[in-house]
């Protein structure tokens, strides 16, 4: 569960720039699954909307792209934002959104899976980790699986940490399926899970636009479990616990089924949009 919930509040220590109430406080999600200095931290989370959306800035490729900034920041207004299966910018091209979220799920795989031949190390390096090597390429370089979930939390132990990495991978699959973050097709030949069509960027939309997909798997009908969408996320999250339970399965094959499945992207899959106009209209049509 401190896995599910860490990807939308990262754990994180302040680095240049901040306000002197909080440059001293570690923020986001700890591994007790309680906020660090929860001002602090909802605060950034409200600058760094402010600063995405800012006059001129709306959708653009933002100053949230180098490991100088707040994981927090770049995974919801910058370079990160496939930790969340939405693409960094307007416009870009679906395959290589996918190509990032397959590349991620599959650093958090390799933590995760109980093989121990095929296991990351957690105190590995992040900058020398072919996967995700690239967003840790400057003063994080050194951050290993322990920094990036549990940044200054103390001796955490070592299954905790995995099993951080396996709940942000379940984070990832969820929220592929929600209609703020992306459109899917559920064309019969897609079934069950469904073929990507398009993802959003989240700078690009109103707050007030993504929320409500967001919260319709917590309406009181429950409705949106019997949708194609609803359906798909919990087969998607059940097929990855049975992975991480099959011992017999590698981490190649749980890739290949990732981008085969809850990635498999449509032959008409479009470059990046907001998803929404200024109306919180949808702009783009989900066939179903």
């Amino acid at each position: 569960m401190v896995g599910l919930l860490w990807a939308d509040v990262p754990s994180g220590f302040p680095v240049s720039g901040t306000s002197r109430a909080c440059k001293d406080a570690p923020i986001g999600l700890q591994v007790t699954g309680k906020l660090a200095a929860p001002l602090c931290t909802m605060g950034y989370v409200i600058d760094g909307a402010r600063q995405a959306r800012g006059p001129g800035q709306r959708g653009k490729r933002g100053s949230f792209h180098s490991d100088s900034y707040l994981t927090l920041y770049r995974t919801h207004f910058g370079d990160m934002q496939w930790m969340h299966a939405m693409a960094e910018d307007l416009n870009e091209p679906a395959e290589e959104t996918r190509a990032s979220m397959l590349a991620w799920g599959s650093f958090l795989y390799r933590l995760a899976t109980p093989d121990e031949g095929e296991q990351l190390r957690v105190d590995v390096p992040l900058g020398t980790v072919p996967q995700v090597s690239k967003w840790f390429s400057g003063s994080k370089r050194e951050w290993t699986a322990r920094d990036l979930f549990a940044t200054r939390q103390g001796r955490v132990p070592e299954a905790m940490i995995r099993d951080i990495a396996f709940g942000a991978l379940l984070h990832l699959a969820q929220d592929s399926y929600s209609a703020s973050h992306l459109a899917r097709k559920f064309k019969a030949q897609d079934a069950p899970f469904g073929r990507i069509a398009g993802f959003y960027t989240y700078p690009a939309q109103k707050g007030k636009c993504h929320t409500p997909d967001d919260s319709e798997p917590m309406a009181k009908d429950g409705a949106w479990w019997s949708t194609p969408a609803g359906m798909a996320a919990v087969e998607a999250g059940s097929q990855l616990i049975a992975f991480r339970k099959d011992r017999t399965k590698k981490a190649a094959d749980v890739e290949a089924w990732m981008l085969g499945s809850v990635f498999a992207l449509s032959d008409e899959a479009q470059g990046a949009t907001a998803g929404f106009d200024r109306k919180c209209t949808r702009t783009f049509a989900i066939a179903m």
